[in-house]
């Protein structure tokens, strides 16, 4: 039972540290994104860049 809860304790402390680290980075990748679509907005990269940065935001929400 012990190794059980020290797996669950485990998982958790990943879990909070995954998301401390991930969100941020995810915050600089949407603000480097943001920033990239003004400045390259003359290329048709940049809407498939940004797509796929709003799909990566839906995903971190839930």
């Amino acid at each position: 039972m012990e190794d059980f809860i020290m797996k669950e304790l485990c998982i958790v402390s990943y879990l909070t540290l995954g998301v401390l680290v991930v969100l941020p980075i995810a915050f600089l990748l949407y603000v480097i994104g943001q920033l990239g679509s003004m400045c390259f907005s003359i290329s048709g990269k940049s809407k498939y860049i940004v797509y796929y940065y709003e799909k990566g935001l839906r995903f971190l929400k839930k």
